[in-house]
């Protein structure tokens, strides 16, 4: 909350009100990549049942969640019975 210059829950919860601040700040802080930026947070100028987030904008979360993290971090390693290993990216 330091970081937003927010000083406790309450004020929290009242900024949290404006909701294209609010998840601006959420996707920045949780350090989200986007293949494609998106032009507007949220947009119900068709009326809220059709509203739009992250308008033109094109995101992978299977990539965000675990393929950024990855790199060329083993997901097994295997030890055969003549103790030969083998690691598998």
């Amino acid at each position: 909350m330091d970081k937003h210059d927010i000083n406790d829950y309450n004020e929290l919860i009242d900024r949290s009100m404006n909701i294209e601040w609010y998840w601006d700040v959420i996707n920045k802080d949780l350090g989200l990549e986007w293949f494609k930026d998106y032009t507007k947070i949220l947009d119900i100028s068709n009326g809220k049942p059709w509203a739009r987030w992250f308008s033109d904008g094109i995101c992978n979360i299977t990539y965000n969640c675990l393929d950024k993290h990855l790199s060329n971090k083993p997901a097994y390693i295997c030890i055969n019975e003549s103790r030969e290993e083998q690691i598998i990216t």
